[in-house]
């Protein structure tokens, strides 16, 4: 998937001082360049190898007093190989100190500008001297030049990428950091998690205290799927009208039921059954379901125009190979479909393989009921930018450009690219387009259902809070610390939290669309 935006990549706005790149070239660009070499250097390594096992075997090529005896035909034949391997010594050195702006290897500081990058320089340099050497060798025998040269690379690499940055991190631990690495991260970081259209202000005020009271949600998803005794996946927020109590939507997530509403009250929650267009049907499609499914002509039909037709000799025998279901050959499955790729998260991320999906919410749509997911594209290197824990992985980009939809009884499914999406996600779309869809698209009941991305949500606050800690001697802490959701004035959702500075107590609020 590298490769993907590697001919046409995004233009992100920012480039970086040194290498005057813009940051598009870091996460579309750099990542398939970085490939080639790695696949190129393996290759060379291996083809190498090969060669002078084969030539030791017959004695072409061995050691003889500390010395390196080849025959004319081996040594030619080596030589130019190690011609080859070290002018991917020098590839990968031209492009170390993109990677390391990048974070490839390791934290963006004084001692990686200062010393690795350098350093690299040195290794092309010796590399390159290096490759004539060898090339010298394949046409004359000189043992102790050849040796030497492949000496000085290898002690090259060693001092200039480890040696004298470690040192230098060392040597620099303790100080502050330069005032151009401050600036570099300050352009960069925004970028990388979603806060450049930031607003500094307070949030939309409520028509009055009762709306305020009533907006905010007593109740919580862990604790609504456990008094009605259903997964936590299928209870969602719905939209309020401004002035009424909050209210739960819960879905049938893996048998049949019905969906219902509940409201908050006073003495707790009031269910209700909430009829839907579709007749509350079986949950084909949703969170966790796994394995094929065999939809008979009294599924629905939505459902079985979906699927895959159970129809000819072949493709029956093709169907039942590939799901090891020999039932498939009966007679009495003809005309029936077999549905597959039935969870959620891994049908939306079949449909666009670059993006990671979140759970999944319901939704309704049109009466019906759908799931819906937000799609996140993310990178692990990004300029000067301090990595953030996102899924267990440090990441140093991170967007929530995708919205995907599955409707729960016929398998229906769209991706969109989501309101306000970043320029990377916007170059994976034209890749896949048209199974991408446009963000105008997106039909306006389902978005305002949409609540502000969790993890995007998340990344943006543990931003805020570095960057004010590294403005001030305070420390800053979440409070509290996982954002919770609340109704919006005016109807809709919003994600709320924030972090507090001593006595003072600072609020993020996040809505989609409006962000």
């Amino acid at each position: 998937m590298v490769s993907g935006t590697a001919w046409a990549p995004p233009h992100l706005g920012v480039a970086d001082e040194r290498l005057r790149l813009d940051a598009g070239y870091y996460v579309a660009v750099l990542p398939w360049l970085s490939t080639l070499q790695n696949r190129a250097l393996v290759l060379a390594v291996g083809t190498l190898a090969v060669v002078v096992l084969l030539y030791g075997i017959i004695g072409s090529v061995r050691l003889r007093r500390g010395r390196i005896r080849a025959s004319d035909h081996a040594r030619a034949h080596c030589g130019v190989l190690l011609a080859v391997l070290a002018l991917i010594v020098t590839w990968g050195a031209v492009l170390d100190p993109a990677e390391v702006i990048a974070g490839v290897h390791g934290p963006v500081d004084q001692a990686a500008i200062s010393a690795r990058i350098p350093g690299a320089s040195v290794v092309a340099a010796v590399s390159i001297v290096t490759a004539v050497i060898s090339l010298i060798w394949a046409w004359r025998d000189r043992p102790n030049l050849i040796a030497g040269g492949w000496a000085a690379l290898v002690l090259s690499i060693g001092v200039g990428y480890f040696v004298v940055p470690g040192i230098v991190r060392a040597s620099v631990g303790g100080e502050p950091e330069s005032a151009t690495i401050l600036r570099q991260r300050a352009a960069f970081e925004p970028v990388a998690f979603g806060l450049t259209t930031i607003e500094e202000r307070s949030p939309p005020p409520f028509s009055s205290g009762e709306a305020a009271i009533s907006g905010l949600p007593v109740w919580d998803p862990l604790h609504v799927a456990a008094a009605l005794n259903t997964p936590i996946t299928g209870v969602a927020l719905r939209p309020a009208r401004s002035g009424e109590a909050a209210t739960w939507l819960v879905a049938p997530t893996n048998a049949r039921a019905p969906v219902r509403l509940a409201q908050e009250t006073d003495t707790g929650l009031a269910v209700t059954t909430l009829p839907t267009a579709d007749g509350t049907p079986a949950p084909l499609f949703g969170p966790g379901v796994t394995g094929p499914f065999i939809a008979s002509p009294d599924t629905a039909a939505g459902a079985r125009t979906r699927g895959i037709p159970i129809s000819g000799a072949w493709r029956r025998f093709a169907i039942a190979w590939t799901i090891q279901d020999w039932g498939v050959l009966r007679a009495e499955v003809k005309d029936h479909a077999l549905l597959w790729r039935r969870d959620v998260t891994e049908r939306l991320e079949h449909l666009a393989p670059f993006a990671t999906f979140a759970t999944p919410m319901p939704v309704l749509r049109s009466g019906g009921l759908w799931w819906v997911s937000w799609g996140y594209v993310m990178h692990d290197a990004f300029p000067h930018t301090r990595a953030l824990k996102w899924d267990g992985n440090d990441v140093r980009y991170l967007r929530a450009g995708l919205v995907g939809a599955v409707s729960v009884g016929t398998g229906e499914t769209h991706v969109w690219l989501a309101p306000g999406h970043d320029s990377l996600t916007a170059a994976w779309a034209r890749r896949f387009d048209p199974l991408i869809e446009r963000s105008e698209n997106l039909p306006p009941d389902l978005r305002a259902q949409l609540v502000y991305p969790t993890e995007a949500f998340n990344a943006v606050v543990a931003q805020l809070e570095r960057t004010r800690s590294d403005s001030a001697s305070s420390i800053w802490s979440r409070r509290p610390r996982a954002p919770v959701q609340v109704g919006a004035p005016g109807g809709g959702c919003q994600r709320a939290g924030g972090a507090s500075e001593d006595d003072h107590r600072h609020t993020v609020a996040g809505r989609s669309g409006d962000d």
